[in-house]
């Protein structure tokens, strides 16, 4: 009995060390996947992240461009009225005196012509500077005489007279502007948008500067920019002053960064206070003593950049962001977000598998200790380990699988309301301008008859046998006017079928899903990319198939065109490229193929690298310039061959062109 007990402790001893190897092994392998789990989620937290940063900073960016465009295009058409110059230049004529200016005709009638304008446009006044500097004409009159208040700042009014278009940065003002209620304010931001006047002869006489308030204009452009609930976008100068209003001014008047009644703009610096005090601690420098935070300091240096590692911002909270230098407009632009929101669903993921991971680990010691009664119950919770593993590792394949269909989704969305809209707006003018046209063909005929019974009736006024040579002068003057007619009647006749062709690309019928030929599909977007592109582009047709497939044809149209302005875009950037004028070619081919119908679209533009070749149908890649596209387009266009069961296949070479081939199922 002894014997076999020793045995028995002998075995148990070493099937105990064999349990707790096994356990050793088995929350090893626990904590790798884990850690593995978690990286992975991490890195797609980061990517995430990412794109949402720079794809709202790139997007920002687009809209001040496009704000400073809409101002440059507004104060334009005021500076090249005749009406305005003719006024400039009686004020000019004044003696330059405040009362003289003043009590001259010119400044009463200066007034009631931006009065309502301004207001309409939200304008909160203007000045008309002469070449000395002197404001001869505003709508404060105390202004009037006196030296213009953006000498003191800047080089702005001598790039001004030279005929440059100047948009300024927020400035102080010196007087009192109204607000939101009428009510006169002090120490208010304005921003100055300055055009030169020019005379008959391009010669700068005078410039007009009109003034906005950054917290209802600018700032509005870069507002849309927040996300989340600390997300938010904000412009600033070389030293740091934010120069957009930020929306949270009642938390930075809490701890201290504004003063009760103040904006934010000017007022606040991007600088590094060096504690959290949106926790209670206060900074012991004052602001200006403070450095730049690292993202502003970067960005004053004229660099891009991302920070996913987090940084802190202005009221020393730890934040991830992405940044620019806009250099014609000579501030920065940031685009932030708390790190806590920013990484918040990586972190709940991290609790719940470690929280899973501890009850993990907790239930394998149990199992481990029983295991050493029952071997059956240690293998049960290995079994469990391996169920719970497969588990973690499929939930992780989800979430990567429905982060890229929210990707997907995204694009299809944006560009959906994209094209919704164009669709709309195509309609309405079609509608537009197919009544005037039916008006222009119908009056033209009507009048090309009477005309013929005119001349007829003159012809029989002559008698039986008039005179050749009298007739002969009459049908050498009704000939020009028969000639013009029928140009009218032709030019016509291409603005109706323009106009046909827009209904159709546009009509809300082709959205549905029903059967259609591919060929008039493709026909009608070649008559609309061609109105563009006619000059450059030369448009060559080889359909030797015209199947009716099962579509839905304004997703097609959709397709088409995209597929179409992005070959005539190649083809012009490689004309600039090489200064070559002569029209490049665009060949849209169709076969049957394989019981399936083969759409071609083959350029011979600037082509694409092969090192790019493979993100072209990534959501919001792009090879074009800022303002220039979205990246949506042949993602979109992917998407949507998809749905039709299709697939698109790319070919092409650097300076030779590239060929989209889309394959379509027949049935």
């Amino acid at each position: 009995m002894g014997y076999e007990n020793t045995i028995k402790q002998t075995l148990s001893l070493h099937a105990n060390k064999l349990i707790f190897i096994l356990l050793f092994l088995l929350i090893f392998l626990g904590t790798i996947l884990s850690w593995f789990t978690l990286n992975k989620i991490k890195d797609i937290e980061r990517k995430d992240l990412a794109n949402s940063l720079e794809t709202i900073l790139k997007i920002t960016e687009e809209s001040i461009y496009q704000w400073n465009s809409s101002k440059k295009a507004y104060i334009e058409t005021w500076t090249i009225s005749t009406r305005l110059r003719e006024l400039t230049k009686e004020l000019l004529k004044a003696i330059q005196t405040r009362e003289a200016l003043l009590s001259c005709p010119a400044t009463a009638r200066i007034h009631n012509l931006f009065k309502e304008t301004l207001i309409m446009h939200g304008f909160i006044g203007f000045f008309i500077i002469a070449p000395d500097f002197t404001n001869i004409a505003s709508i404060n009159e105390a202004n009037v005489g006196s030296v213009n208040y953006l000498e003191s700042h800047g080089n702005y009014l001598e790039k001004l007279f030279r005929g440059i278009f100047q948009v300024t940065h927020p400035i102080i003002s010196d007087v009192p502007l109204p607000e939101l209620l009428g009510f006169l304010v002090e120490d208010q931001p304005m921003i100055f948008i300055c055009a030169p006047i020019k005379d008959e002869t391009d010669k700068v006489i005078a410039g007009l500067a009109l003034l906005v308030d950054p917290s209802e204009d600018f700032s509005q452009i870069v507002n849309p920019g927040h996300f989340g609930e600390t997300g938010h976008t904000y412009a600033f100068n070389k030293n740091g002053e934010i120069i957009t209003q930020i929306n949270s001014e009642i938390l930075l008047q809490k701890i201290g960064l504004i003063k009760p009644g103040e904006q934010s703009i000017l007022k606040v610096n991007v600088r590094d206070p060096g504690v959290n005090m949106m926790k209670g601690f206060r900074p012991k420098l004052p602001q200006n003593q403070q450095p730049l935070t690292r993202m502003a300091g970067d960005a004053v240096e004229g660099r891009t950049g991302l920070d996913l590692n987090g940084y802190r911002d202005y009221r020393g909270v730890p934040v991830v962001g992405a940044w620019t230098w806009i250099e014609e407009m000579n501030f920065g632009l940031a685009t932030e977000i708390e790190l806590s929101e920013g990484y918040r669903s990586f972190y709940n993921t991290r609790w719940i598998v470690l929280v899973g991971f501890g009850m993990a680990v907790g239930m394998f010691l149990f199992f481990s200790i029983a295991l050493a009664i029952n071997r059956r119950k240690i293998l049960n919770s290995a079994q469990e380990l391996e169920q719970k593993s497969i588990i973690i590792k499929e939930s992780h394949d989800k979430l990567e699988q429905h982060h890229i269909q929210l990707k997907n989704t995204q694009a299809q969305l944006v560009q959906s309301e994209k094209m919704a809209g164009l669709g709309t707006l195509v309609a309405g003018v079609a509608h537009e301008i197919n009544n005037p046209i039916n008006f222009v063909n119908s009056c033209s005929q009507n009048l090309e008859e009477r005309l013929q019974e005119f001349k007829n009736f003159i012809i029989n006024l002559l008698g039986e046998n008039p005179d050749k040579e009298t007739i002969q002068m009459f049908e050498e003057k009704f000939s020009p006017i028969f000639h013009n007619l029928s140009a009218i009647l032709d030019g016509g006749q291409r603005i109706k079928t323009i106009v046909t062709e827009l209904r159709t690309f546009s009509s809300l019928g082709e959205a549905e899903h029903k059967r259609s030929k591919i060929v008039r599909r493709l026909q009608s977007t070649i008559n609309l990319v061609q109105t563009n592109y006619r000059e450059q582009v030369d448009f060559q047709t080889d359909f030797q198939a015209d199947p009716e497939v099962e579509c839905w044809p304004a997703k097609l149209n959709q397709v088409f065109i995209n597929m179409m302005v992005n070959a005539c875009q190649a083809i012009i950037s490689k004309q600039n490229q090489t200064g070559d004028n002569t029209p490049g070619i665009l060949k849209i081919s169709t076969r049957i193929q394989d019981q399936l119908i083969a759409i071609r679209f083959q350029d011979n533009g600037s082509g694409i690298s092969e090192d790019i070749q493979h993100k072209l149908f990534e959501p919001f890649f792009t090879t074009k310039e800022v303002g220039e596209g979205t990246g949506l387009g042949l993602a979109v266009s992917y998407g949507i061959i998809e749905k039709h069961q299709g697939k698109i296949d790319v070919e092409s070479s650097i300076g030779k062109g590239t060929t989209f081939s889309i394959y379509l199922p027949l049935t």
